[in-house]
């Protein structure tokens, strides 16, 4: 596993959009490839969702990289750092400064990856795109009937 991730975590550092030639002996032919809502098979599929995310961040760097490797598997954290250069969830660019946080999970088989999840806040990075505010902590207490706690621990008073 630290063999793939040697190779494969420098071609995605500087945000440079890959061709099938740069991970074909990395990637598993049949790669699964789950991001959000989104699942792709194959490299080809691996690399269109790639690179189109690299299109949209204007071909990000990425900061603050870290991994846990083990015999199968390698879970990176990272932070993508660009500019919305490209739609993104039917937003147009604006050009604004944007961060995306992003977490990985890798699993390998004969030495190459055969399935991949990442996961990032979408939410986040589309108030972030829309030059909005995120509902903070009290925009999540709703009135529930059955008098359940509310997402952010507080106790919920319903108004009559």
């Amino acid at each position: 596993m630290t063999e793939v991730v040697a190779i494969l975590a420098p071609l995605m550092a500087d945000g440079r959009e890959l061709a099938v030639a740069d991970v074909e002996g990395i990637l598993s032919p049949e790669i699964a490839w789950h991001d959000g809502l989104a699942d792709h098979a194959g490299i080809a599929q691996w690399l269109a969702g790639y690179n189109g995310l690299m299109r949209v961040l204007g071909n990000p760097r990425q900061v603050g990289t870290e991994w846990l490797i083990g015999d199968d598997f390698a879970v990176g954290t990272w932070t993508l750092v660009g500019m919305h250069s490209g739609p993104f969830m039917l937003i147009p660019a604006t050009n604004r400064p944007l961060e995306v946080p992003v977490i990985s999970i890798w699993r390998v088989r004969a030495g190459r990856v055969w399935h991949l999840r990442t996961v990032t806040d979408a939410t986040r990075t589309v108030a972030r795109i829309a030059g909005g505010r995120l509902a903070d902590r009290r925009d999540w207490r709703r009135g529930r009937l059955d008098g359940r706690l509310a997402a952010d621990g507080a106790t919920v008073a319903h108004k009559r």
